[in-house]
């Protein structure tokens, strides 16, 4: 029994460690399943994301300083420059300036690498310092700022002064006020009466030998002008009106009129008519009342298509012939010269018959005059041009003398003005006038309307070079060099 019991006990302690054995390993499952756990974890860790740091904003400057607006204007210098030279060189036929360039053409390629280099850190530092970009607009007082300070005059009888270089030389503008016109006038005329006293001969010229063979008389080289003028006027006004019947005939075609003018014009000539035959009749100034009475007559009938071209073609057109109305000198309206037997007074009455001109006017005139000299160096240096260039080119050469002869007319009794304080010292009234009018000329060639002065203040000054190297060189017996003089 004791046998038995024993063996009974071994079996049941047996049977114990069987059963507790899963269970240890079930333990060692579920440590093994917190380890997995444990290593997936990393896994789900997300990598910090960096922040991206945007640069603050620069704000623009709304009130600037005079080193504001002289960079700001150098930069637009510099742009406009490099424009020009790329224009330049691509009218040579220079299209990249990496390439090695020919003799001729090096330095503008030098030129325009250089500002090519240039132009980006200007920019840059615009944009750093809040001035925005070299194609900012300024305005009128920022433009003050910049300009030259006006100093006090060195005597009282002298208007406002301003020291500017010119040529190189640092020299002093006098802002002249005019005075009234039939003053200057009457006190110049006693200048002349004064001087004329001691006549030496009096030419006369009777009807038979003026009627004589190979005679020749004297004609007002002013009423010539006036003439040709009117002329001018006339002939553009005659323009003006033939445009308008071909912009009424288009706007009547376009609002689709009930009873449409008829021109007289026949139906085959008019339908035969073409857009291009009346830009050459445009081209070639032979655009007459017919050819715009023909041109409305194809209009009205509808052989001429393309409305809306035509009329922008036509109100280009107009625009043209009226700024040339405008530009032409104005209808003289101040006082009229009678005829005399003395050319002197009545050229003396006849500068006084100009208008004097506004600020405006002035920088518009001295524009034009700049634009012609440029068309007429372009001409001049450049033969290989094409005709149709070399035509507008020519037109604005032409619209810059016109130009240049209403500055100088305007201008004629500021030089009579200043020539009378040189009386008296060895030249005649007369001859001081004409060698100012030689400075007025080289001061109308000369006048850079950027600066803000008015041209009389600019003229002035040219005005009294010509007259006292006149003095110098003409009125003494023992003529001394201008330079020495000076």
């Amino acid at each position: 029994m004791a046998v038995f019991s024993a063996l009974k006990n071994k079996v049941k302690k047996k049977a114990a460690k069987k059963k507790a054995a899963p269970a240890k390993k079930a333990a060692v499952k579920k440590a093994s399943a917190k380890k997995t756990s444990a290593k997936k974890a990393p896994a789900k860790k997300v990598a910090p994301v960096k922040k991206i740091v945007k640069p603050a904003k620069i704000e623009l400057k709304k009130t600037l300083t005079a080193k504001d607006v002289q960079a700001i204007i150098d930069a637009k210098h510099a742009v406009t420059r490099n424009s020009e030279i790329l224009a330049e060189l691509e009218s040579r036929g220079v299209t990249s300036i990496n390439r090695i360039p020919k003799k001729a053409d090096k330095d503008l390629v030098d030129e325009a690498r250089a500002l090519a280099i240039e132009i980006p850190i200007i920019t840059e530092k615009l944009h750093k310092a809040g001035l925005g970009k070299a194609s900012r607009i300024l305005k009128k007082a920022e433009y003050a700022l910049v300009e030259t300070k006006p100093v006090s005059p060195a005597s009282g009888k002298a208007g406002k002064a301003a020291i500017v270089s010119i040529d190189g030389e640092e020299v002093e503008l006098e802002e002249v006020e005019l005075e009234d016109v039939e003053t200057l006038i009457a006190e110049a005329v006693e200048l002349v009466d004064a001087e004329a006293e001691d006549k030496v001969r009096t030419v006369t010229l009777s009807d038979e030998s003026s009627k004589a063979k190979g005679s020749f008389t004297l004609a007002d080289s002013e009423a010539e002008d006036e003439e040709e003028d009117k002329n001018e006027r006339e002939k553009l006004k005659k323009d003006l009106r033939n445009v308008n019947i071909v912009i009424e005939a288009i706007n009547s075609r376009i609002n689709n009129a009930a009873t449409p003018t008829r021109y007289g014009i026949a139906e085959a000539e008019s339908k035969a008519l073409t857009y291009k035959q009346i830009q050459q009749q445009f081209e070639m100034k032979t655009f007459t009342e017919k050819s715009a009475k023909t041109a409305a007559e194809a209009i009205t009938i509808g052989s001429l298509k393309n409305l809306e071209d035509l009329l922008n073609y036509f109100i280009e057109k107009m625009k043209v012939v009226q700024r040339e109305i405008k530009y032409l000198p104005p209808e003289q309206t101040v006082m009229t010269a009678g005829a005399t037997a003395d050319p002197v007074k009545d050229y003396l009455k006849q500068i006084g018959r100009v208008a004097l001109l506004n600020a405006e006017l002035e920088v518009e005139l001295a524009t034009r005059v700049e634009v012609g000299l440029f068309a007429e160096s372009k001409l001049k240096n450049d033969k290989k041009m094409d005709k149709k260039l070399k035509r507008e080119l020519g037109w604005l050469v032409e619209d810059g003398k016109r130009a240049k002869n209403h500055l100088l007319e305007a201008n004629l009794r500021l030089v009579v003005s200043l020539a009378k304080r040189y009386t008296g010292r060895g030249m005649l009234f007369l001859d001081l006038i004409q060698e100012g009018n030689l400075g007025l000329i080289r001061a109308v060639e000369k006048f850079d309307y950027t600066k803000g002065y008015k041209f009389s203040t600019y003229a002035t000054w040219w005005i009294r070079q010509a007259i006292t190297r006149a003095m110098a060189d003409q009125a003494r017996t023992i003529r001394i060099p201008v330079h020495m003089v000076e």
